[in-house]
């Protein structure tokens, strides 16, 4: 098998005519430029090159040799430049599955980045329920799942690794003509409109409501948070929904729930075997993602935007 040095070191003779000018330009010694070329001579039984008084001379076999192997050069090159890049996670190919909110900006930023960071990495994204995504992601379908999780209804993820984004305290809304809540009890005999998913989402409702002493008459459990508002402002029931930075309707009151685990958790799942580069440049990519995502909400030119606990007039 030729050594890439060999062929680097009768490129630069060829191209040079000279066995000290090679080692300069290669940084060797006139002698370890020679020693390379007795070994290449060797392992090929031909003669490369004919000693000439002022200088030496390359046989057809050298020419034909250095023009080849300059092919082979370049080709090991390009090999190592697209294993470094595969190796940073700017090469290869990564399958993502969301089951977030359609108005979740978190995926669509960290494609960006992702985009941005590895133009030669492909990319490959589609959407599901949340036990679609995890499903998907535990037999080796999807590199990567995005999904929604609740401290009082966990999921079940033991041979994965789950990598938690983001936390968004719930918001519990009434008509402001109820009055201020100020426990679940008061609101028993009430219709609940869920703004979470189906499945995890509408158990953990149930579970703090549980606590409290009743079961929840629940209506409705939809990512459709303006569906939710509504509902509640035409005085149909109450509603709990994520923490989020929109304007409500006229006619809602919106306070942060403080009961213990009343949160939603956004959260980036994968299987403890996986680990390729791709796949750890998205994760770098979402939480990125996500604390950009925070500094804009605290920054100060999104000071005058309406709280959710504001009582709008």
């Amino acid at each position: 098998m030729l050594k890439p040095v060999h062929l680097q070191t009768l490129a630069a003779v060829v191209r040079t005519s000279s066995f000290s000018q090679a080692s300069r330009e290669l940084g060797y010694t006139s002698s370890a430029v020679a020693q390379q070329i007795a070994a290449l001579e060797r392992d090929l039984g031909v003669r490369l090159f004919v000693r000439e008084p002022q200088r030496i001379r390359p046989t057809p076999a050298a020419l034909l040799l250095a023009e080849r192997g300059q092919h082979a050069l370049e080709l090991l090159e390009s090999l190592e430049q697209e294993a470094r890049a595969t190796a940073a996670g700017q090469l290869g190919r990564v399958s993502i599955g969301t089951a977030l909110d359609a108005g979740s900006v978190l995926v669509a930023d960290s494609l960006a980045m992702l985009r941005e960071a590895g133009p030669g990495l492909e990319i490959e994204l589609e959407g599901g329920s949340s036990s679609q995504v995890l499903e998907r992601v535990r037999v080796g379908a999807l590199d990567l799942g995005l999904v929604y999780d609740y401290p009082l209804a966990p999921r079940q993820l033991d041979d994965a690794q789950v990598i938690e984004l983001e936390e968004a305290p719930w918001h519990l809304v009434t008509p402001v003509g109820w009055g201020q809540v100020h426990d679940l009890t008061g609101l028993a005999h009430r219709e609940w409109f869920v703004g979470l998913d189906a499945s995890s989402g509408e158990e953990a409702v149930r579970t703090l409501c549980l606590r409290s002493g009743f079961d929840p008459l629940i209506r409705l459990h939809t990512s459709n948070h303006d569906l939710v508002l509504g509902k509640v402002a035409a005085g149909l029931g109450v509603g709990v929904v994520p923490q989020l930075p929109w304007r409500h309707p006229d006619g809602l009151h919106v306070r942060p729930m403080e009961e213990e685990g009343a949160s939603r958790l956004t959260v980036a799942v994968h299987m403890r075997r996986s680990g390729t580069p791709a796949l750890r440049a998205a994760v770098r990519a979402l939480r990125e993602a996500t604390r950009r995502s925070r500094q804009g909400r605290n920054s100060p030119r999104n000071s005058g935007t309406q709280r959710p606990d504001s009582k709008k007039s």
